[in-house]
């Protein structure tokens, strides 16, 4: 579905080709959105990519995400690349930090450096400009409020002052200009 703020309403778009799925990640660069990972029931996860394109209103599958495959992971977008990372792997036994780019201009992703920290799912993440931004989630029985930023150019995360609304996890977050929100 796609919202019109100028018309104020919904219109149905493209159905979405792959399984069913809750706790996925989404992103978008440019004209296109992203979905991958996430589960259709535990201890199914997935690790397919698609590819939305808001022009021709079609879905295309891309190439699989190589990482453990997850569900409660969080992900975000610099440029022509999408990041995704954390989350709790298949059979849920496992939580993780490592962090993955999608290249949308050659269809690949690579491993980049992990997020500092504990392990945790159900993180929150956003970018701003040509950083990224990531932090806060759970573990078993414990939740965090650290935050961390991503510098793609030196492919190098930073401490930042943590969350000033305490811990959480399962956030919703995005960013307008040069501010990331979190509520």
């Amino acid at each position: 579905w796609c919202f019109d703020p100028v018309a104020n309403s919904w219109s149905a778009k493209a159905t979405f080709p792959g399984d069913a799925r809750q706790a996925a990640v989404a992103f978008a660069i440019d004209i296109m959105g992203y979905i991958t990972t996430g589960t259709s029931g535990n201890p199914t996860t997935m690790n397919d990519l698609w590819e939305y394109n808001s022009v021709t209103d079609s879905w295309s599958q891309k190439t699989a995400f190589p990482g453990t495959m997850r569900h409660y992971a969080c992900g975000f977008a610099i440029g022509s690349k999408g990041y995704l990372g954390t989350g709790q792997s298949s059979g849920g036994a496992t939580l993780l930090n490592d962090f993955w780019a999608y290249n949308a201009i050659t269809d690949s992703w690579n491993q980049i450096a992990s997020l500092p920290g504990s392990t945790r799912r159900e993180a929150s993440a956003f970018s701003i400009g040509n950083l990224g931004y990531a932090g806060m989630g759970s573990g078993f029985g414990v939740y965090y409020s650290d935050f961390y930023e991503y510098n793609p150019a030196t492919n190098n995360w930073t401490l930042k002052s943590p969350f000033g609304g305490g811990v959480r996890e399962e956030a919703t977050q995005f960013s307008i200009g040069s501010f990331g929100y979190v509520g």
